[in-house]
Parts: structure tokens; sequence; C-alpha cells
């Protein structure tokens, strides 16, 4: 309870000096552009942003929760997983028609690169909560001792399969050779690239 109540206290103090609150975590070099972004968006509105750039899983969750349960949330947060925001967030649709020039479901068809995931929220929800910030490629670097500890010789003129690359996982773990052949963050966006790739997906239907 102190903690939630010195939260709130130090909301209200933030909402004196600022018109627009926005809560960040930052996993990269991306905290200098979103810096300049609100920079640029305060000379062209004259509305003060104050960026809350706080640890992701420590403090980052935990805080915006309170806070949209306590029904001060701030005005723009970065989130990797909607679904928990979607009876605290507004409807972004009329925003994406008003700014972009286009009907919604134009945009969603031609523009979004989150096409399959927009859709399904607005057909479920009917309103959409979040914009796509950014895109970024994913890499898996290997051990080296480790792979040949268990025997495995990885290709070299040629890309792995997937059958290989489970193949060699499952060796490495029946090997001995590490107690993890795979470890990986559970950042629902990373974890998602090896969901799609062994054909699954988020949604059911």
């Amino acid at each position: 309870m102190k903690r939630l109540l010195v939260l709130l206290m130090v909301i209200v103090a933030l909402s004196l000096f600022a018109d627009t609150v926005l809560m960040w975590f930052t996993d990269g070099p991306d905290f200098d552009l979103i810096t300049e972004q609100t920079n640029r968006f305060t000379k062209q509105t004259g509305e003060k942003v104050v960026i809350l750039n706080l640890p992701y899983y420590l403090e980052y969750k935990p805080k915006l929760a309170a806070m949209a349960k306590a029904g001060s949330p701030p005005d723009v947060a970065r989130e990797t997983d909607l679904l928990p925001w979607i009876d605290y967030a507004i409807d972004l649709k009329p925003l994406v028609e008003k700014y972009t020039g286009m009907k919604f479901e134009e945009w969603l068809e031609n523009v979004s690169f989150y096409k399959a995931g927009f859709k399904k929220l607005y057909e479920k929800y009917g309103k959409v909560i979040g914009i796509p910030y950014t895109s970024d490629a994913h890499a898996i670097f290997y051990n080296k001792e480790i792979f040949k500890k268990a025997g495995i010789e990885p290709p070299k003129d040629r890309p792995w399969t997937i059958d290989e690359w489970y193949a060699a996982m499952k060796k490495i773990k029946q090997s001995g050779a590490a107690r993890y052949a795979l470890v990986y963050d559970f950042s629902p966006y990373r974890f998602s690239n090896l969901m799609y790739v062994f054909g699954g997906g988020i949604w059911d239907r």
C-alpha cells in the first residue's frame, strides 16, 4: 500500500510539470531516439513530456499495472503485450484514420506489418490499443565448445534447417554437454519467433 501511495504521489507531482507522461523501458540504443521524438513533439505542440524510463520486469510492469488499476495510467506506454491493457487503453482507430487519412481497414491491410495480430484484436474487442513502434531481426548465437562436446558439426556452406537445429538441441540435452540446450528470455516478442517458425501461433483460430 505504501509503494502504491508513493507511486501515485510521484505521478501527481509529475503531472504538475508535464502535460504528457510517457512510460518507457529501453533494451537497446532506442532511448536517444524516443527522447528526440518527444522533444520534437514538445516543439510542435508545446506540451511538455516526462519520460519514466524503468527496468522492464523489475519495475516497469508492476508500476504500470498499479497505475492503471488506480485510475492514473500514463498517457503513453511502451508494451510488448497488449491484452492486459485492453480495458484500460483508449481506442486508437479514430487517431489512425485522422492522422493517416486512411480508413482503418485500409491502413490495417496495407501499412501495418503486425496485421494479423491487430486484425484479431480488432475482430475480438472492436478496438486497437497500440500501434507498431519498431521492428527488428533476431539471431541465435551458439557456443562452439558445447557443440564440439556434443559432437555437433554446424553446416558451413548453407543455413541450418529447423529440423537440423531442433535435432542439435536434443543432442546437446541428451549428451549432457550443457544443462540447457537453448536459453531464451521470456519477452513475448522474442519467444514468438520460435513459436511461429515451428508452426505455432498466438491465436488458435
